[in-house]
């Protein structure tokens, strides 16, 4: 055997952290994707009620990104506290 068929180990299964981590991820991006889908369905009327061109359309649907990176990025400043407690960012 070579050392390196000694160091290889053998891969470990699912634990508690990984599945968590799969779970909220797979929520995070169906959440995302029915959000896209509903803001994609308004904008039809929208463009109607508001007489917006193509460029105002590609900046509310790029909104939508913009929000989805700075909301868990503002809380993320944010540090663990006691509930009851203020938290400063």
């Amino acid at each position: 055997m070579t050392q390196v068929e000694r160091k290889a180990r053998p891969a470990k299964a699912l634990n508690g952290r990984m599945l968590m981590a799969a779970v909220v991820s797979a929520i995070s991006g169906l959440l995302y994707g029915y959000d896209t889908g509903i803001i994609s369905g308004a904008l039809l009327q929208i463009s109607h009620e508001f007489d917006i061109g193509n460029g105002t359309k590609q900046i509310v649907a790029a909104g939508i990104l913009l929000g989805l990176c700075s909301g868990p990025s503002s809380a993320a400043c944010c540090p663990s506290a006691p509930a009851g407690t203020a938290r400063s960012c």
